[in-house]
């Protein structure tokens, strides 16, 4: 028997979708072909697999959550949730491929190097924290007026969770949207509380794209301390992906 298991798109549900698939594959074998969001999911016209529907439970995820920390360590509860910030389209099945191997070998799961489910995991995790790491740093805000910072990004992966929580511990007294024009979804921190949305009101729209003279001024002195005959793009594009350029206001 075949089967797909769908989840409602979030952590939580990912988590409670994996709890079923060990709870079923313990009672009766089946081959599992997939774990993944219902958002966008197709059925192929020759798959005649049997298709699982998962309601997020908290009791369930929960427990996912806590065997995962006492068995294998709080280490590979973080790598697990960077595979699903990984968008890669496997990610649901990779993960569990990852669990099942660490619930049979405990502790020393990524000790071993050398098998093809740690070596993905490991790549989907380095791949999530280089991102994340490139855009503390290149996420670039604007004044939207009312005391409202503005940024926008285009991450390849969906690190728009990890970046509010840095921003946040960066700018604790600030209050700034984060968006991820990508995924059209919006982190809001209003100084006391973050909320995720897919929704910013149109006079944000309206204004996100008009300079300042803030921005004007930071353009100008980033050419006057350049000096010309010294500007190598292929060096800037070795520490600055070029991918990134467009919402950076001194390469626009």
């Amino acid at each position: 028997m075949e089967r797909v298991y769908l989840y409602d798109g979030t952590f939580q549900g990912l988590l409670t979708a994996i709890f079923y698939v060990f709870e079923e594959m313990g009672r009766n074998w089946f081959e599992l072909i997939d774990i993944c969001p219902e958002t966008g999911w197709q059925r192929l016209l020759n798959n005649t697999a049997e298709i699982i529907h998962v309601a997020n439970c908290p009791d369930k995820y929960e427990r996912v959550e806590k065997g995962i920390i006492k068995k294998l360590g709080k280490g590979t509860l973080d790598i697990v949730y960077s595979g699903y910030l990984s968008d890669d389209p496997k990610r649901g099945i990779l993960i569990y491929e990852y669990l099942e191997f660490g619930f049979k070998v405990g502790h020393k799961l990524n000790s071993h190097l050398a098998d093809e489910r740690v070596m993905k995991m490991f790549e989907l995790d380095r791949k999530v924290c280089n991102e994340n790491h490139r855009l503390c740093g290149f996420a670039r805000f604007k004044d939207i007026g009312n005391g409202v910072l503005y940024s926008e990004i285009e991450p390849a992966t969906n690190v728009i969770e990890l970046l509010m929580m840095y921003f946040c511990d960066r700018m604790p007294s600030q209050k700034f949207i984060l968006a991820d024009i990508k995924r059209k979804r919006y982190g809001i921190y209003n100084e006391r509380q973050i909320v995720f949305t897919d929704h910013i009101p149109d006079d944000i729209i309206k204004v996100r794209d008009v300079n300042s003279e803030f921005e004007d001024l930071w353009k100008k002195f980033f050419s006057a301390i350049a000096i010309e005959e010294r500007v190598s793009q292929k060096r800037q594009m070795l520490h600055m992906p070029r991918k990134y350029w467009k919402h950076i206001i001194e390469k626009v």
